[in-house]
């Protein structure tokens, strides 16, 4: 089992959770959450998680440029993003998670099409 914490904002919040030895610490881009990283300098030094960089309907350029201030590896897809954006963001060497939320709505066809992302 591989864990990801998301949403941390203040540096001793991340400071505990790094001494959990846990796998991903995710970083919301998403201006509209409570969670929304504002500044880089907090992550700049995360020496025990991978980095997820989380966005919500942003293009391919708007996340290649937070690439180069936060440095993550990973970026996290939550919105409407076609499958050229996650093609795009893999051949700049990111790896692509999507993720949404299921209810007893969900189309689960929609799968077939994400088979290009890393994770989902």
């Amino acid at each position: 089992m591989q864990i990801k914490v998301c949403g941390l904002k203040y540096p001793e919040n991340i400071s505990d959770i790094l001494e959990t030895n846990v796998d991903y610490l995710g970083m919301i881009f998403h201006p509209q959450s409570a969670r929304f990283v504002s500044s880089a300098n907090n992550y700049k030094s995360i020496p025990n998680a991978k980095k997820v960089g989380v966005f919500v309907n942003k293009s391919a350029d708007e996340i290649i440029n937070f690439h180069k201030d936060y440095q993550f590896n990973t970026v996290q897809l939550h919105g409407n993003e076609s499958n050229d954006l996650v093609i795009e963001l893999k051949n700049k060497g990111l790896n692509v998670w999507k993720a949404f939320g299921v209810d007893i709505h969900f189309n689960f066809d929609i799968l077939n099409n994400l088979a290009i992302c890393n994770a989902i």
